[in-house]
């Protein structure tokens, strides 16, 4: 009698799991579908209502601040490519709920919460990317001399008080400068280290740029879900092998 109450007990567990799992992705898909129907029709107010603000765009694009804002910039940030990609992706079978962070469009082309508002963006139109590369072009030129000897610029991220440069200056060697970040990188950076080195972990992108200066280490940490987009970014300090600072990055331009 005992086995089969047993037995009984495990069917009903994993039959309410399976109801339960269902319902979940019930309710995804239908704030899926909810957001493709708005794109497919340019929908462009009622979608307004449903963002996250401020919807944070790549360095040097600004974040899009408010509803004005968006149904402005709409028609740049969706062209006709992310449009296409978007109304025609299956709900089921190319949107895919990423625990707490929400639902991913592919890889983390697009992102919604639970509720189907739109958090994140990770596509850069054209005209996007030609406003980005004349930016940098621009910065470049403007930036501090003994900095502009470098082969690329590998990212520039912001935690709440620095603006941080990394750039790969060749032979496996990385640059690091640092700036308050109310500053313009024209001017001498608080703190310059060379030499710095890329250590890698697992194959799923995880890796962390370090950079020694005499006691002091300083290491940048960027950890991925699968091939979505960053989704821990952190600077962290040690001097004597002792950790002394760590603040999340707030913003990443790669």
């Amino acid at each position: 009698m005992k086995k089969i109450i047993f037995i009984v007990s495990i069917f009903c567990l994993f039959f309410s799991m399976n109801v339960f799992a269902k319902t979940v992705q019930s309710e995804y898909e239908t704030a899926v579908s909810h957001f493709i129907d708005m794109i497919k029709n340019n929908d462009i107010n009622k979608l307004s209502d449903n963002v996250s603000y401020p919807l944070i765009r790549h360095y040097p694009i600004a974040a899009i601040k408010d509803k004005k804002d968006f149904i402005k910039r709409y028609p740049i940030l969706f062209d006709e490519t992310l449009k296409k990609m978007i109304v025609n992706s299956n709900p089921k079978k190319d949107w895919h709920p990423v625990g707490g962070r929400g639902i991913m469009l592919f890889s983390g082309v697009v992102w919604l919460d639970y509720d189907g508002n739109l958090i994140a963006v990770n596509y850069a139109s054209v005209s996007e990317r030609e406003t980005e590369e004349k930016f940098l072009k621009e910065e470049n030129n403007k930036l501090y001399p003994p900095l502009k000897d470098f082969k690329k610029l590998e990212f520039i991220v912001d935690t709440k008080e620095k603006r941080i440069r990394v750039d790969d200056v060749g032979g496996s060697a990385y640059r690091y400068a640092t700036w308050d970040k109310k500053k313009s990188m024209s001017t001498k950076p608080e703190l310059i280290i060379n030499g710095g080195k890329i250590e890698n972990y697992g194959s799923g992108g995880n890796r962390a740029y370090i950079f020694t200066n005499g006691e002091y280490r300083y290491e940048i940490s960027f950890s991925y879900a699968g091939d979505s987009d960053a989704i821990s970014m952190e600077l962290t300090i040690f001097k004597s092998e002792k950790e002394i600072f760590n603040q999340a990055i707030e913003y990443y331009y790669k």
